[in-house]
C-alpha cells in the first residue's frame, strides 16, 4: 500500500507565491520561478499554501505485471485546508501525436492508484 500524502515523497517545501513554475528535466518535476525551466505556470493569486509532489518516478507504483505503473507527472493539494483539502493532477505533455490520450490514460492512473491504493 502506497500512501501519496506520505510527507517522504514530498521533495520540496509548500509554496505560497501568487505564480509559479513547474518543470521537469527528465527524472522528476519539481517547481520553480526560473522562467526558463518552466514547462506550465501555477497561478494562486489568493497565496493559499499548495504542496507540490512529483509522483511519477517518485511514488513507488507497480503495474499488474510488476512494472511500473504509468502515473502522472505530479500532484498539488491544499495540504492545510480544513473544511475541504483539493487536489490537482499534472501531467506535461508535448504535443505529439495521441498526447491527448496517452495524457489522459496516465491521468486515470493515477487516480485510480490513489483511490486503490
Amino acid at each position: 500500500m502506497c500512501d501519496f500524502f506520505d510527507p517522504k515523497y514530498q521533495t520540496e517545501a509548500s509554496r505560497t507565491d501568487t505564480e509559479f513554475g513547474i518543470g521537469d528535466d527528465g527524472r522528476m518535476s519539481f517547481t520553480t520561478i526560473e522562467e526558463k525551466d518552466t514547462i506550465t505556470v501555477v497561478k494562486n493569486p489568493a497565496g493559499i499554501s499548495l504542496q507540490f509532489v512529483p509522483v511519477d518516478h517518485n511514488i513507488p507504483i507497480k503495474n499488474e505485471s510488476g512494472g511500473e505503473a504509468s502515473l502522472c507527472d505530479a500532484m498539488i493539494y491544499t495540504p492545510f485546508a480544513i473544511e475541504r483539502k483539493d487536489i490537482y493532477f499534472i501531467e506535461l505533455k508535448d504535443r505529439s501525436k495521441n498526447w491527448i490520450s496517452e495524457a489522459l490514460d496516465q491521468l486515470k492512473s493515477t487516480i485510480h492508484y490513489l483511490h486503490n491504493e
